[in-house]
């Protein structure tokens, strides 16, 4: 099945990101750890090797993002799976690119999104065994996802709202692309704004959510404090992402698609 997928995209030129969703099969949400009693870390290689040993030579897949949201980690133990298991796949597809995402919790104590917390970046990054093949994907939500202390709603005024969330994207993540420390991939980012999956506009917090997404937008396109001028250097295009969801079937967040998929 997972061939016909790739087949389909190569005819129609999209690109894939393999993504380590969850050890276990199955429906569910994130599982915070790639490993576990029952799943070793030799297992999560194996489970790689696979795919790579699959789709390796396959132009149309990318690389691999290694484990989705991996909360329940620290980031030094996580920085250290995500080399283990990123040079063991490199080995045998060295042409992909290792996607790693952020904590749920950097080691001074702060927060952000499952999967966005790379503060530490800073201090500790990843070093693979061949260079080039290393992006950070952190994930960003707004109010559809849940509560955070930086995000405005139809019941609570944040001072300064939407501009204090550059300081927050340049804590957490921005700085790795500022930097140039390594690329940024925005893995997932998507939300409501205010629209059910019939197309009706009744969902909360509609007004603060799109400020939210059309700031994100300004600041992945380059314009870093909201002055509506790009601070990129000439040639460079901003940071990348990818959309949650196409499909409109994620309870949360619904997708770019209707209820009924049209």
């Amino acid at each position: 099945i997972l061939d016909m997928y790739v087949d389909y995209c190569t005819t129609k030129g999209i690109y894939i990101v393999l993504d380590h969703h969850r050890r276990t099969a199955g429906s569910g949400g994130t599982q915070g750890s790639p490993v576990a009693s029952d799943y070793t870390i030799d297992q999560w290689k194996a489970s790689w090797a696979v795919m790579a040993n699959r789709y390796g030579n396959n132009p149309t897949v990318v690389g691999a993002d290694l484990h989705n949201e991996p909360h329940e980690l620290d980031w030094t133990t996580w920085a250290g799976y995500a080399e283990s298991v990123g040079n063991a796949t490199l080995a045998i597809a060295p042409n992909w690119i290792m996607f790693v995402q952020g904590v749920g919790q950097n080691l001074d104590g702060s927060t952000a999104w499952w999967g966005g917390a790379l503060k530490d970046v800073a201090t500790r990054p990843d070093v693979l065994s061949k260079a080039g093949r290393l992006a950070y994907t952190p994930h960003e939500y707004g109010q559809s996802v849940g509560s955070q202390d930086w995000l405005a709603t139809d019941s609570k005024t944040v001072a300064n709202y939407p501009n204090n969330l550059y300081a927050i994207w340049d804590t957490n993540w921005g700085y790795i692309f500022k930097n140039n420390i390594a690329p940024i991939w925005l893995g997932e980012f998507g939300g409501k704004f205010g629209v059910d999956g019939s197309g009706a506009v009744n969902q909360p917090n509609a007004t603060s959510e799109k400020q939210w997404v059309q700031t994100l937008a300004k600041y992945l396109n380059g314009d870093f404090n909201g002055d509506g001028t790009s601070d990129l250097a000439a040639g460079n295009k901003g940071m990348s992402y990818a959309y949650w969801s196409y499909n409109p079937n994620s309870t949360d967040t619904g997708g770019l698609l209707q209820d009924d998929w049209s």
